[in-house]
């Protein structure tokens, strides 16, 4: 009987952890993080880097489920790993990005980017984004990364390349 009880104590306890982790997965990445109109999100790397590591772990599970639509979260080695080059990168050695759950992860100018897989045939013409820009014009003056700019592209206008 000892052991039942210990053992809702331990679970009530673990219960209010997970929920705790939860919140707070929640509050950053609502305070954090960026979405670009179904063609992906960013977030400042050095906020990343200033996060609790578990905190870190579960935005990054979160945001590839999200974004590369898939019913499962990626495996948690797989998490692991993209968490530790992200954060840590040896020394000399900058990110170069990676693919993961149907995901591109990438940095550019400071911020982690995360976009559906592009999987292209081939560059998009120039004339695309200057035709993609006249029709939406609220991307004209942003710098944005080109793959984003391809991903918004593929996702708002019915163009193949």
């Amino acid at each position: 009987m000892a052991v039942s009880v210990l053992g809702a104590g331990t679970m009530r306890v673990l219960s209010r952890s997970r929920d705790y982790i939860c919140r707070q997965t929640e509050i950053f990445i609502q305070n954090n993080v960026l979405y670009w109109e179904g063609a992906g999100v960013s977030l400042g790397l050095r906020g990343l880097r200033e996060e609790h590591e578990e905190i870190v772990y579960q935005v990054l599970r979160q945001l590839i489920k999200e974004i590369g639509q898939r019913p499962y979260t990626p495996r948690a080695e797989d998490v692991e790993r993209l968490m530790r080059r992200l954060l840590s990168p040896a020394v000399g050695e900058a990110f170069r990005g990676a693919t993961l759950g149907n995901c591109e992860i990438f940095t550019s100018k400071g911020k982690v980017w995360i976009i559906p897989e592009l999987k292209l045939k081939r560059r998009m013409p120039r004339n695309v984004w200057a035709d993609f820009i006249r029709i939406f014009p609220e991307y004209a003056r942003q710098e944005l990364p080109y793959k984003l700019r391809v991903a918004l592209v593929k996702n708002k206008m019915p163009i193949e390349f």
